[in-house]
This record gives C-alpha cells, sequence and structure tokens, in this order.
C-alpha cells in the first residue's frame, strides 16, 4: 500500500519473546497488525543458575532467525528491539545479545527497569487515553516488578516477577497450604516494603 508504514517491535522477557508488526497511515492509523510470542521463559536459566544455559541460547537464536524471516517478509521500515530482567540480570546477557546481533543482523537493546517501566506507563496510557496523575501502576513480569505513579516520570523497578518467584522458591510448584501462602505473602511484603 503507498504511503503506508510498517514497524516492529520485539520484547525479548523473562518469559517469553514477543515480535509486534503494525502497519500504520500517512496519518498514524493503524492499517494492519499482526503478533507473535515464543514461550522462551529465558528467566528460568537466569533465576535459578545466573546465566542462560546453551540449549535456551541455541532457542533465543532460533527464534530471532524466524524473527529476521518475518521482519524481511513484512518489510518493515524500522525496528526496536529490547531485553528487560533475564538477559539484564544474566552473567551471559550481554554477549548472548551481541551473538543475537551477529546472526541475524537485529540489534537488541538491554534496557533497565527504569525504562521497562516507563515504556509500560506510555502504553497503558495510551490504550486508556488518560488516568489521573496519582494512579498507582503496577506491572508484574516474569522478572521484575515496575511500580510508578501515571503522572510521574520515575518509577521503581524491583527484582520480584513470576518466573522468578518460581526458581527462587521452588515450593511454589506446588500445592501450599493456606499457612504457607499466608507466610509466602508476609515474606513477599517485607520484601517489598524494604526496596520501596
Amino acid at each position: 500500500m503507498s504511503g503506508v508504514s510498517t514497524l516492529a517491535a520485539i520484547d525479548v522477557g523473562s518469559q517469553a519473546v514477543r515480535l509486534s508488526i503494525v502497519r500504520l497511515s500517512p496519518l498514524g492509523e493503524l492499517v494492519d497488525e499482526e503478533f507473535r510470542r515464543w514461550p522462551l521463559r529465558l528467566g528460568a536459566d537466569t533465576f535459578a543458575h545466573g546465566r542462560i544455559r546453551p540449549a535456551r541460547q541455541r532457542a533465543l537464536l532460533d527464534t530471532f532467525v524466524e524473527i529476521k524471516t518475518a521482519l524481511a517478509e513484512a518489510n518493515v521500515d524500522g525496528v526496536r528491539a529490547v531485553a528487560t530482567a533475564a538477559l539484564r540480570d544474566a552473567a551471559n546477557g550481554r554477549q548472548l545479545l551481541d551473538r543475537v546481533r551477529a546472526t541475524t543482523s537485529v540489534r537488541v537493546r538491554l534496557i533497565g527497569g527504569g525504562e521497562e517501566g516507563r515504556l509500560a506507563r506510555d502504553a497503558l496510557l495510551r490504550a486508556l487515553g488518560s488516568l489521573p496523575d496519582g494512579s498507582l501502576l503496577v506491572d508484574l513480569g516474569g522478572g521484575s516488578l515496575e511500580v510508578r505513579r501515571a503522572g510521574s516520570a520515575r518509577g521503581r523497578s524491583l527484582p520480584l516477577g513470576t518466573v522468578r518467584l518460581l526458581e527462587e522458591r521452588p515450593a511454589l510448584r506446588r500445592p501450599l497450604t493456606p499457612r504457607a501462602v499466608d507466610a509466602l505473602v508476609d515474606e513477599l511484603c517485607a520484601h517489598l516494603r524494604r526496596r520501596l
């Protein structure tokens, strides 16, 4: 289509890699979109072993070969790719992103928790239109928890996420008694109070 821009966003998260490709009219209106998700669970390696192990490294590289093909087929004009907690905290995260770039020419930027929270806030505000400035926005991911007020440029990023919890506390993989749930809630609340 004439005048249509095709843009892509890639999110390399602790639970999955996500690819979103959108086509926009010259006025910025959404013409078409496609979305793909690869459930790699990179955080399972990082939060249990401190690094991404070889099997998941291969899976990530294979995923980016598929992504490169999808970007070429869609004739994408621009790409923004970011990686969050799993690669941020992995001892070999930066080296793995260098391998992704060498293999596929896709540059993935490692972003901090502050930027991750800002991007989540901006996406939510775009989707909803607006929120009162005092609204508390909470984004719980696989590896981190971002907390900020809707009207604030500053927020907090905490090392608390669903994949991280499962890897750091294997007892969560089994049914918990009500008493164990209460103890876990107390532990997590104390953890959050210390960090906020």
